[in-house]
């Protein structure tokens, strides 16, 4: 009950005092940041643990808070107002980007955008904010995963066809088995490729073959000689 308490006062103050909050977090990691030894708290797992944190509490107060203190009652507007605060929030969050896997120069330019992203909170000069659409925030993630996906369905798709050539070098399998083994191989090849690349594939084919249990094809009807 009291970490219920505890968390409905807090989403109380951001939703209040949203610009306050954002300053604050923002000011926190600089405190840290300006640190004379900071070169060696930086590589810190949980320092950067607790870098991810602010940055998600000023990215949630930009996305969820702040369009609530620019509503107008107009629909479109407040659709933008809410898009632009959510592509606001995923520029702060494409830093934690740089905090779980840094290069050689990230801490610097680290530093360097949060005192940017600070000066903006503190002049209320929102525009500075760096924004990144959704689909360019995940973006490479996503590339990565359909390549990952094209290979996977190529290689199994590609087994039997290997396995066919190979069987077929050792003069292990003579015609007509060869001609059929072949077809199977081909069809495989196409079906796995297809199921790999079209999630709903299996679910079309359930249905297509319940679709084609309604034709009554090569059916006799027992009432006929």
């Amino acid at each position: 009950p009291f970490r219920l308490f505890d968390n409905a006062l807090e989403n109380r103050k951001r939703g209040l005092h949203t610009r306050a909050v954002i300053i604050d977090e923002l000011l926190n990691i600089l405190i840290q940041a300006e640190q004379d030894d900071y070169e060696l708290v930086w590589p810190g797992l949980t320092h950067r643990a607790w870098l991810t944190k602010r940055l998600e509490t000023v990215a949630s107060c930009i996305e969820t808070h702040f369009p609530r203190h620019f509503l107008t009652g107009t629909p479109e507007m407040d659709r933008w107002t809410g898009r632009s605060a959510s592509e606001m929030a995923n520029g702060v969050r494409e830093m934690v980007k740089w905090v779980v896997v840094p290069s050689a120069h990230t801490c610097e330019d680290f530093k360097a955008r949060v005192n940017k992203y600070f000066a903006a909170a503190l002049a209320s000069e929102w525009g500075r904010f760096d924004r990144v659409s959704a689909e360019n925030l995940f973006q490479r993630k996503g590339m990565m995963d359909r390549v990952a996906s094209l290979v996977s369905a190529v290689l199994t798709a590609a087994v039997p066809i290997l396995l066919l050539l190979l069987l077929s070098r050792l003069d292990v399998v003579a015609e007509p088995l060869l001609t059929y083994l072949t077809v199977g191989a081909y069809i495989w090849a196409a079906l796995s490729l297809l199921s790999q690349l079209d999630p709903q594939y299996a679910t079309k084919m359930a249905a297509l073959k319940d679709l084609t249990k309604t034709f009554p094809l090569g059916k006799k009807d027992g009432g006929e000689g």
